[in-house]
């Protein structure tokens, strides 16, 4: 009696949305325990492992195994990005600086650091980040709340413009008053930071240059900020 075996066939597309990658990932573990089944019921008849039946089982198990890991890419990047346009819906002033600032290739733990003193600066102790803030003797302005003396030419520029000039100044600021947070600091060093606390403080010293007195709670809202884009 022939055994006949019939093989899904998944054409490669990408899948459109969340929903269908994660419906299609469900999938995949129930089509490789059936061929599995199939193959251990053929072998265990005495089925030889080159009989077409036999190899079209393993043929199957394999390919539910890679399309799982097609599948389970999609989803996740799905879900990455479902997470991305609500941050950008609630916060799109600092989802904006947060993506610059990975684009520059710093860690998670310095943009947190970074993005604790903007919500200072501010954001009123929140992500609410507004970037185009006056102090009330206008002397003081942007996301960083640069000084017009030294900074003047920043005054009035929009987030992309405050964004490449933090990206400007920041290596010099930091090489030049890094040892106001400790003996040696310079941009490298603070690059290699490992949590959002410390690349706060050394921020908030080497750069802001700010009064001590708002230093444990720009270390706080980098820690809200780390849990906030990555979780």
């Amino acid at each position: 009696e022939a055994i006949k075996l019939d093989v899904i066939k998944v054409k490669r597309v990408k899948l459109a949305n969340y929903t269908q990658a994660k419906n299609s990932l469900a999938k995949a573990p129930t089509r490789q325990k059936d061929a599995k089944k199939v193959y251990d019921g053929l072998r265990a008849m005495g089925y030889a492992k080159t009989h077409p039946a036999v190899e079209l089982s393993l043929t199957e198990y394999k390919n539910a195994k890679a399309d799982a890991s097609y599948y389970k890419k999609y989803r996740d990047a799905y879900a990455e990005k479902i997470k991305w346009d609500k941050r950008a819906k609630e916060y799109p002033a600092a989802t904006q600086i947060w993506k610059y600032l990975k684009n520059l290739g710093y860690s998670d733990a310095v943009c947190a650091g970074i993005m604790g003193n903007l919500m200072a600066e501010v954001g009123g102790q929140t992500l609410n980040i507004r970037y185009t803030l006056y102090s009330s003797d206008g002397q003081y302005y942007g996301m960083c709340q640069w000084s017009k003396r030294y900074f003047g030419k920043i005054h009035g520029a929009g987030l992309t413009a405050q964004c490449n000039f933090l990206k400007d100044t920041i290596k010099y600021e930091i090489n030049t008053y890094g040892y106001k947070y400790a003996s040696g600091m310079n941009y490298a060093n603070f690059l290699k930071l490992n949590s959002p606390s410390k690349a706060a403080l050394c921020f908030a010293k080497a750069y802001e240059r700010c009064g001590s007195g708002s230093y444990s709670v720009r270390q706080s809202n980098a820690e809200k900020a780390y849990k906030y884009f990555t979780s």
